[in-house]
């Protein structure tokens, strides 16, 4: 009896984990107790994989390692300089759940942001707390801690400072951004906004760019949208860029195919955000008002909800294949629009397979015609 009653509670407990696992609950904040257990699983691809830029540094980029205060803990970071001296816009990137799954792929970006002229770090946020089991919302200050430090480098340019979250990481960079002003941009790969935010946030939000693939059943690209309507309602400027067909993490799994083709475009519109808005020339004349618009946007979407911010979107609204020429990207789309892509790639349910067996009589199957000569 006892066996029994022990191996259906382990098939309980083995059905109830893969219920979680295909249908993931919305990412709440957390409290003090809460650890990284909580957070997702981001089911990254084994170790082996190649990262999708190519592994070929251009030389005199110098990478250190230093530790930075945060809380009772000292946070490790890597740090990518640029080859040469001078003053460099800083970029400081924040991994996912499970970082050592991914950690080649997020050096390497690291590494690619250096060659393109940013101070880049990257942020082991996980060693604030007791081994990696830290809260939530000590992570949220580990952000304000780190770009403290980068900050306080040589070299850095304290007043271009960006931030790029992952998963995790995005939904730690999408909180704290608002609440310092020292962040200039935010770019959020398949992250989100929690549910107990977005009034505060909108409000402040510095310029974001978000990123998500249709297919992501860790964080539903819902959440995405979410983020994007609850910073444009607010009037700040955010543009949004969704891949259908696209599992979570497309970046850090070197799987090709899909994931591969949008990770590429992604990279080249993250590059080229961070561009446009650390290093392009301030504008002689006041900032762009709603009021002073005469034209409409050409990749937004304008509406009472949406207004428009820029009257010639930059290159990171390209509308098609920015990084690869076959990437199929969505450019701030509608809630709609998003959900009839998730809806069409929705895999079919076991009682809709089940109605086809129980009515065969109904199925009619029409032969091909062959093709002609």
């Amino acid at each position: 009896m006892r066996w029994s009653v022990s191996l259906v509670l382990a098939i309980l407990a083995a059905s109830s984990g893969l219920a979680a696992d295909l249908n993931p609950q919305p990412i709440l904040q957390p409290t003090e107790r809460q650890t990284a257990e909580t957070v997702p699983d981001d089911s990254l691809a084994p170790a082996d994989t190649q990262p999708f830029i190519e592994a070929a540094p251009e030389p005199g980029i110098r990478r250190r390692t230093d530790r930075f205060p945060s809380g009772r803990d000292k946070v490790a970071v890597d740090i990518f300089h640029p080859p040469g001296n001078g003053s460099y816009p800083v970029v400081l990137l924040f991994h996912g759940a499970h970082p050592k799954r991914a950690e080649k792929h997020y050096l390497r970006m690291a590494e690619d942001l250096a060659e393109k002229g940013y101070m880049s770090l990257y942020v082991r946020y996980y060693e604030r707390g007791r081994k990696g089991r830290g809260s939530r919302s000590q992570w949220s200050a580990t952000v304000n801690d780190a770009v403290t430090f980068a900050a306080g480098l040589d070299g850095a340019d304290p007043e271009r400072v960006a931030v790029v979250g992952y998963s995790l990481g995005a939904f730690l960079t999408l909180g704290r951004a608002p609440l310092d002003e020292r962040i200039r941009a935010v770019v959020a790969y398949y992250g989100g906004i929690s549910v107990n935010e977005p009034e505060r946030i909108g409000r402040s939000m510095p310029p974001t760019l978000l990123l998500h693939g249709t297919n992501d059943r860790i964080v539903p690209v819902r959440r995405s949208v979410d983020a994007f309507e609850a910073i444009r309602k607010e009037g700040r400027e955010v543009d949004l860029v969704v891949y259908p067909g696209v599992r979570h993490g497309f970046c850090l799994n070197g799987r090709g195919g899909p994931d591969g083709r949008a990770a590429q475009d992604a990279w080249s519109r993250t590059l080229a955000f961070l561009d446009f808005q650390l290093r392009r020339p301030e504008p002689p004349q006041p900032p762009l008002t709603l009021e002073s618009l005469a034209e409409p946007p050409l990749c937004s979407m304008p509406g009472p909800e949406f207004p428009p911010f820029l009257s010639n979107p930059p290159g990171y609204l390209a509308p098609l294949g920015l990084g690869t020429s076959s990437t199929f990207a969505l450019i701030n789309p509608s809630r709609d629009e998003v959900q009839t892509i998730v809806a069409a790639n929705r895999p079919k349910t076991k009682s809709s397979r089940s109605t086809h067996h129980h009515h065969p009589a109904k199925t009619t199957v029409t032969p091909a015609k062959a093709p002609s000569r």
